[in-house]
Order: C-alpha cells, then sequence, then structure tokens
C-alpha cells in the first residue's frame, strides 16, 4: 500500500490508527473498557521462565493440588497486572515517554481458561514543567467477565503532548 490510498481514521491530522493519545487529549473522569483477554497455561509459563519465578505455585502441580491455598492453574498477581497493560496500551501507543509509578492491590488469582477485562477511569491530567508533555494518571480496576474484582492498579505515565501544544 502506498501512502497516497493510506486511509487515516478518524481523523488525518492525528495520524494512522493504532497511534495512542496525547496527555492533552485525555480528560479527568474519562472512562473506557478494554477488550477482554483469556488467561492460558502458556501465558503463565512464558513469564514464569522469563522471569525465574521459581515459586512452587507456579512450577509444581503436584505442590498445588495438595499443599497449596488456593487450587488449580493461576496466573502470578504480575502477570495480570501485564496483561492489563498491553490491553490499556493503544491509548498510549508511541506517545507515552516514562512510566512513573503506581499503587497496586490484588484481590484475587486469574485462573487459566478465566477471561479479564479493565475498567480504566482518568483521575488525574496535568502539564509538567518543562516541554510539551503532561503526567496521566488512572485507576484500572482488572475484572473477571463476570464482574470480579481482581487487581486494581493506578498508574501516573508522562505522555507527550499533541503537536499543536
Amino acid at each position: 500500500m502506498t501512502d497516497s490510498n493510506l486511509v487515516l481514521l478518524p481523523d488525518p491530522e492525528r495520524g494512522p490508527v493504532g497511534k495512542g493519545l496525547y496527555w492533552d487529549e485525555f480528560k479527568v473522569g474519562w472512562k473506557f473498557r478494554t477488550v477482554g483477554r483469556t488467561l492460558r497455561e502458556p501465558d503463565i509459563m512464558h513469564l514464569v521462565h522469563s522471569a525465574i519465578i521459581h515459586e512452587v505455585l507456579f512450577t509444581n502441580r503436584d505442590y498445588v493440588e495438595k499443599e497449596s491455598v488456593i487450587k488449580g492453574r493461576f496466573a502470578p498477581g504480575p502477570l495480570v497486572y501485564l496483561m492489563a497493560e498491553a490491553l490499556i496500551m493503544p491509548t498510549i501507543q508511541a506517545t507515552a515517554i516514562a512510566f512513573l509509578g503506581m499503587e497496586t492491590r490484588s484481590y484475587r488469582p486469574l485462573q487459566v481458561g478465566e477471561t479479564m477485562y479493565v475498567d480504566v477511569e482518568i483521575t488525574d491530567v496535568r502539564p509538567t514543567n518543562k516541554d510539551n508533555r503532561g503526567i496521566v494518571t488512572s485507576e484500572n480496576v482488572v475484572k473477571t467477565t463476570t464482574g470480579e474484582v481482581l487487581q486494581i492498579f493506578k498508574p501516573s505515565r508522562m505522555i507527550k503532548g499533541s503537536p499543536q501544544g
């Protein structure tokens, strides 16, 4: 496809579909829900092996079945957060500058075969002292499709400003 037959939606001035929002486009109180994502066994094993998590809850099925308080195959808490971040990422794709930190709380594990989504609410938007950038803070509530809360995390991110800004 050449640039001459490339269609940009919805606003050609913003760039291609899939580019995230600039900090000055976010509004306090804005809410959205992501698409869902189902946890699979390979998701757990990829994280466990790449992060070298040798916790028996994730590496020893016999232990989980006989001794663990929590039964079945479930995701390590950080995996739920990482999956949630991947669902949110389109809103800041190519506009995020830095992750500044977050507050997080886990309520229950996500089991293999369960689907999760994220309800996001923008809680703070403000400019930085220099250049064309701002800080966007949100409250992200990770839930199962039955509405059970898995995690709540509140990240702050530095995000680019719009070219006109």
